[in-house]
C-alpha cells in the first residue's frame, strides 16, 4: 500500500491510500487535488473516509450528509441523510426501514427500533430513500 499526502488549502492534507489500482481518500476537503492524483496515477476511487464534519475535511463531496444513529436492526446501525439533493431530501437507511415495514431486530431492542423509526418519521415527507 502507498500513502500519499495531497496538499490542500494553506495548512491541510488530504490523504490518498492506494494499491496501484484502487484508492481510498481520507478527508477530501478539496476535489481538485484528489481528481488530479487519481488521474495522474490511473487509480479508481474505491472509498472515501471522513474523520469529522469540518468544511476543510468534507467540502469536496459536493453533498452534505448528516449521520443518524438508528439502532434496532443492529446495535451500531446508522443512516445517511442529505437535506437537499437536487431539491429533495435523500435518505440511505440500510435495513432500518423498507417500503413495507422495518428490518428485523438482530442486536437492537424493540424500544431502540421504535425510537429510530420515530426519528426517520420526523424527516420531511417528500424523501427519496435508498
Amino acid at each position: 500500500m502507498n500513502l500519499i499526502p495531497l496538499p490542500a488549502f494553506t495548512d491541510n492534507y488530504i490523504w490518498l491510500l492506494h494499491d496501484g489500482r484502487k484508492a481510498v481518500v481520507i478527508d477530501p476537503g478539496a476535489a481538485q487535488p484528489v481528481l488530479q492524483a487519481l488521474q495522474d496515477k490511473g487509480l479508481l476511487l474505491h472509498a472515501i473516509l471522513v474523520t469529522h464534519h469540518h468544511h476543510d475535511h468534507v467540502d469536496a463531496l459536493g453533498l452534505h450528509f448528516d449521520v443518524l444513529d438508528v439502532p434496532g436492526h443492529t446495535a451500531g446501525h446508522i443512516a445517511f441523510y442529505c437535506k437537499d439533493m437536487d431539491g429533495s431530501p435523500l435518505l440511505f437507511c440500510g435495513d432500518t426501514l423498507f417500503s413495507g415495514g422495518c428490518g428485523r431486530l438482530f442486536e437492537g431492542t424493540p424500544a431502540q427500533m421504535l425510537a429510530s423509526l420515530d426519528q426517520l418519521a420526523a424527516l420531511p415527507g417528500n424523501m427519496n430513500a435508498g
